[in-house]
């Protein structure tokens, strides 16, 4: 599931059914957001979901340009309020080539809206590869097999989260090591369809 909006309401409808969503096993991925220019505390509240920060370049294969660091306008962690570790990982998006908003032609954007779905379409990829994979463990195949940012100021958890997506490794992935949440309610297996 993808969503790329902000959330901003500790108490919103959205985040909650995103929660749930996660809790019956599915993958819910969330934008970050993008007032990273206003500093710390601009990402998306925190929640069950993977929130996703705006990079500038892919995952497996470094561009000719930016090599490797982070949009300014990426969200910032920590979660206000909570001050959990946020954004989760870092996808592409900035300079993202897509349809225009008539339809009639290309143009490039950029923003977290558009890394989202890179993070949304890899999950899909890996709950294909690895049906029986709870949304925890997806997650952290992803997580434990991204990369640093390339700009040693930009290798924060609170700023590029586990560093860049590598899709290729981690559908590779043979073991993944995660933590038990505090209230020991993760799934163990995804629920039958």
């Amino acid at each position: 599931m993808n969503r790329s909006f902000s959330i901003s309401s500790v108490f919103s409808a959205t985040k909650n059914a995103m929660n749930l969503a996660t809790l019956d096993g599915i993958v819910a991925v969330n934008s970050a957001g993008n007032t990273g220019s206003f500093g710390s505390f601009t990402t998306s509240r925190t929640g069950l979901f993977l929130s996703v920060a705006n990079g500038q370049e892919g995952g497996d294969v470094l561009s000719t340009h930016n090599r490797g660091g982070l949009s300014a306008s990426s969200g910032r962690g920590p979660a206000f309020g909570v001050f959990h570790i946020k954004p989760d990982i870092t996808a592409p998006g900035s300079s993202v080539r897509t349809l225009n908003h008539s339809g009639t032609g290309y143009t490039n954007a950029s923003g977290a809206s558009l890394s989202a779905p890179v993070i949304t379409g890899v999950a899909a990829l890996m709950v294909e590869a690895f049906p029986d994979a709870a949304p925890h463990e997806i997650i952290a195949r992803m997580m434990n097999t991204s990369r640093p940012i390339t700009f040693q100021a930009e290798n924060s958890v609170f700023r590029a989260g586990a560093g860049f997506v590598q899709p290729r490794h981690a559908l590779d992935s043979e073991a993944f090591a995660t933590v038990q949440n505090f209230a020991g309610t993760r799934p163990t297996r995804r629920p039958q369809l």
